[in-house]
């Protein structure tokens, strides 16, 4: 049984414990133009997609998820800790994306959202999840307590293949509180951790000063480090793989997200349906939709459209769109969300 903990860890140990939080700046912004992928990308599009404006509606789940059923995230708030606080501060729809890079090349992108707080099996966790578009999508329960942040559960959504739900008993320790360099830990199947120095970290969202680095190890090999940094949480993350280091670089953090509602079509058309969370009520907004070659392949203000963050927002895509990432933008007066959205000429679900 150990044994199999042991590989499951390991399997999904990229996925599981580079969740950070925070969103106490807005300052950091994604930059609309986003390093070319390989292969080489078709031109860019010569005719632009539809956009409409839907009237309000009541949220609504996306329906594609299979994942066994989970009880509605309460939004009742958990007392945290003062290093907790600082180094690993959570916040209701809080929302950062990260650039995955791989042997000098961008391979893809990972957002995370905290959509909320819930009580699992007598203890109060937050749920946060994990978007990878056209890869998969997971979630997270974790408990900050005054000692430790430990993960209970995680489930995944894969685009392909079967859904998992693992628990952890006991729960895996990420963190130990108070964050003091020289503290050192392990966890029942072999893996330590150890804070091993104050450093600073530059990434796309910004320098951040004194962050403490944290080594996980297994079997005296380091496999994981993390850098928490004040006021932000987990600024940067690299994991040993196969391949080389992994490379997780913060690139935009939000106090708001944009929740993809539903996608429909077949691959020669596909209509994405969006929505905000965490924006002022009827706040105005502006909603665009950036390829990552950098061409605008949508923008309300340009069209003189008022949207406000009631609306959900309507977005057609065929194939005069090239193959690559598409970037959605709600911005408002007061705050504003990112979505990294997959075009691979199918109808993803996320």
């Amino acid at each position: 049984m150990k044994t199999k903990i042991q590989v499951l860890q390991i399997l999904i140990g990229f996925l599981l414990i580079f969740l950070m939080a925070g969103c106490a700046s807005e300052t950091p912004v994604l930059t609309t133009t986003i390093p070319t992928f390989a292969p080489t990308l078709p031109p860019a599009p010569t005719s632009t997609p539809t956009a409409t404006k839907t009237a309000t509606v009541a949220p609504t789940a996306t329906p594609t998820p299979t994942l066994p059923p989970t009880a509605t995230p309460t939004i009742t708030p958990i007392p945290l800790n003062e290093d907790a606080a600082l180094y690993y501060p959570l916040k209701e729809n809080a929302t950062w994306w990260f650039q995955i890079i791989l042997n000098e090349r961008i391979v893809g992108f990972s957002g995370f959202s905290v959509l909320g707080q819930d009580n699992l099996n007598g203890r109060e966790v937050y749920i946060i999840e994990n978007i990878e578009s056209g890869r998969f999508k997971s979630r997270d329960y974790q408990e900050v307590s005054s000692d430790w942040l430990l993960l209970h559960r995680y489930t995944m959504e894969p685009i392909q293949g079967e859904a998992s739900d693992v628990v952890f008993q006991p729960p895996i320790p990420i963190l130990q509180f108070p964050i003091e360099v020289g503290v050192n830990w392990e966890d029942e199947n072999g893996f330590t951790y150890e804070i091993v120095g104050i450093e600073d970290v530059s990434v796309p969202a910004g320098d951040f000063k004194d962050c403490y680095r944290v080594d996980r190890s297994f079997q005296g090999t380091p496999d994981i480090r993390s850098w928490y940094c004040d006021g932000i949480g987990r600024a940067l993350f690299e994991q040993l793989s196969s391949q080389g280091w992994m490379r997780l670089e913060l690139i935009s953090y939000k106090n708001a997200r944009v929740i993809l509602e539903e996608a429909k079509g077949n691959g020669e058309q596909c209509s994405y349906r969006f929505s905000g969370a965490g924006f002022a009520e009827s706040e105005p907004v502006t909603f665009q939709v950036i390829h990552q070659n950098g061409s605008i392949l949508f923008d309300t203000e340009t069209l003189g459209l008022p949207m406000d963050s009631g609306d959900v927002f309507s977005f057609d895509v065929g194939p005069e769109v090239p193959l690559g990432y598409l970037v959605v933008k709600l911005d408002g007066l007061e705050n504003s969300a990112v979505y990294i959205l997959y075009w691979n000429a199918e109808c993803l679900a996320y």
